[in-house]
């Protein structure tokens, strides 16, 4: 007779199958050092509403998280001129967010 166990999936798994299901990006394409926006194309709206949901489904405060840290802006009509007056009006090189930091976040209950 085989012995069944009940092995609780690992905190780095939920959040990779969250992010593959939500971004509809294949789980064997995601590891511990895709970052958000370089790799998995996210940006504006779509990050902001994928970090919402992340914080209500792990529990994590992100009310000092600064996206516009993190994400272009929603790109419209012109991306690359909007683009240009986001970096200009910035001031900054955007910082990289990658599954690795959403991981410890999760742990330590804050995005910052």
């Amino acid at each position: 007779m085989s012995e069944i166990t009940d092995k609780p999936e690992s905190l780095a798994a939920k959040i990779i199958a969250f992010l593959a299901r939500e971004l509809a990006v294949p789980a064997e394409k995601i590891g511990m050092l895709t970052r958000l926006r370089e790799d998995l194309r996210l940006d504006g709206v779509d990050a902001a509403n994928l970090i919402e949901a992340y914080s209500l489904i792990f529990d994590v405060d992100i009310e000092a998280f600064r996206a516009n840290d993190y994400f272009a802006p929603e790109q419209g009509p012109r991306p690359l001129f909007s683009r240009i007056l986001w970096i200009f009006g910035n001031g900054k090189a955007l910082r990289t967010l990658t599954v690795k930091d959403l991981i410890l976040a999760a742990e330590a209950g804050k995005l910052v």
